[in-house]
């Protein structure tokens, strides 16, 4: 990889995990954005880093960080990161402090030019890539790069426009009824890896004007209908 200073090989990455789970206090600066280079090349230290940060933050200088982020190839994958992290702030007043500390720590980064975070992991082109560009979650492409995975607290249901946008979710939506002819509001959710609330569902499949719903509440189903504008993207 050019530039990159070292692929993650296995030890590496299980060196890595030990760190940010044995830890009682926050990785180094310069250490941080190594991993979040490294999380291209890996889902899951990228869960284990937004945890990692997601606990030590406060402790962590954002100054330090902007600087390492700056030295870095990649100094986008620490906003990608940090928006990740967002979705595990609960509490209002700390959401309204880690704003500025981000603000701080990613100014004037260098974004990456639209092409896929995870590097390695599917095909070339192939349909899941296909799918990362096509559905890619605004916490990606915020900084230049094409993605889906997100991290967020599973105990609990929110929804963002962070996440996936409106352009993005009818594309999902149209997809799902184009290939499968009819589908629920589970599936809708099921395929926005359950990022959005059944409320929120109901209002976009209400709205878009490929689908036609029978039924009424949980037996709902929603038929697809051929418009001549196909897709939003």
């Amino acid at each position: 990889m050019k530039g990159l200073v070292k692929i993650p090989q296995i030890n590496d990455l299980m060196k890595a995990y030990s760190e940010l789970q044995n830890t009682a206090a926050p990785l180094s600066a310069k250490r941080i954005m190594e991993l979040c280079e490294w999380t291209r090349f890996d889902p899951r230290l990228l869960e284990q880093l937004v945890q990692h940060l997601a606990t030590h933050w406060k402790k962590i200088s954002p100054f330090s960080l902007k600087e390492a982020a700056i030295q870095s190839i990649w100094p986008g994958t620490l906003g990608v990161v940090l928006e990740q992290m967002k979705n595990l702030l609960k509490i209002k007043v700390e959401k309204k402090l880690f704003f500025h500390w981000e603000k701080i720590a990613t100014m004037d980064l260098t974004k990456a030019t639209g092409e896929l975070f995870f590097i390695g992991l599917n095909a070339f082109a192939g349909k899941i890539a296909k799918q990362e560009a096509f559905y890619s979650s605004k916490i990606y492409s915020k900084w230049g790069f094409l993605g889906r995975d997100i991290i967020h607290d599973k105990g609990r249901e929110f929804f963002s426009t962070r996440a996936f946008s409106e352009e993005v979710r009818k594309n999902i939506a149209y997809d799902l009824g184009k290939t499968r002819g009819q589908f629920s509001v589970n599936d809708y959710c099921f395929a926005c890896q359950n990022i959005i609330g059944r409320r929120q569902a109901e209002r976009d499949l209400n709205s878009f004007p490929f689908l036609h719903k029978r039924g009424n509440t949980r037996a709902r189903v929603y038929f697809f209908i051929a418009t001549k504008k196909k897709r939003v993207v």
